[in-house]
């Protein structure tokens, strides 16, 4: 598509390219079929025919292994590694569940304390929310999705 966009129009059908390396399994292989050691993505999602051993993480937990993962290598996939993305993606739900459990009954136009009458500690926190915010903006922007 590269070739015909330029061609037909002069320029490339997108802004910019992100490249990869290899996705190997856990041990470092390149992943095949007749060694058996590719992970199958439906699998992660869905789970395998036996729940116990092969269970269902959903398809966010496959997405956030792949926003951990740093592209400008070999990146590495295989059963612990997902658990391990998994335990990360629960300890982040639960935390968003509580946070917004605790703010269910929150009112701005009742419950908001201007900033100048915020203690000090608040407004710290405030300011490093910005820096961390500012950082983030500038990771993705920059495509360091693992940051």
């Amino acid at each position: 598509s590269l070739l015909t966009s330029v061609a037909n129009t002069g320029k490339a059908p997108y802004k910019a390219v992100l490249t990869h390396g290899f996705v190997l399994d856990a041990k470092g292989f390149k992943m095949s079929k007749s060694l058996g050691n590719v992970v199958d993505p439906l699998k992660v999602i869905e789970g395998g025919n036996n729940k116990k051993t092969e269970p269902a993480y959903g398809a966010d937990v496959l997405r956030l292994w792949v926003a951990n993962s740093d592209y400008s290598s070999d990146i590495l996939i295989g059963d612990n590694i997902i658990k391990q993305t998994f335990d990360s993606y629960r300890k982040l739900r639960n935390t968003a569940r509580y946070m917004i459990g605790t703010l269910s009954d929150f009112d701005p136009e009742t419950n908001a304390v201007a900033y100048e009458d915020l203690p000090s500690l608040d407004k710290y926190m405030l300011g490093r929310l910005s820096q961390t915010l500012t950082s983030v903006k500038d990771s993705m922007d920059n495509f360091q999705f693992q940051r």
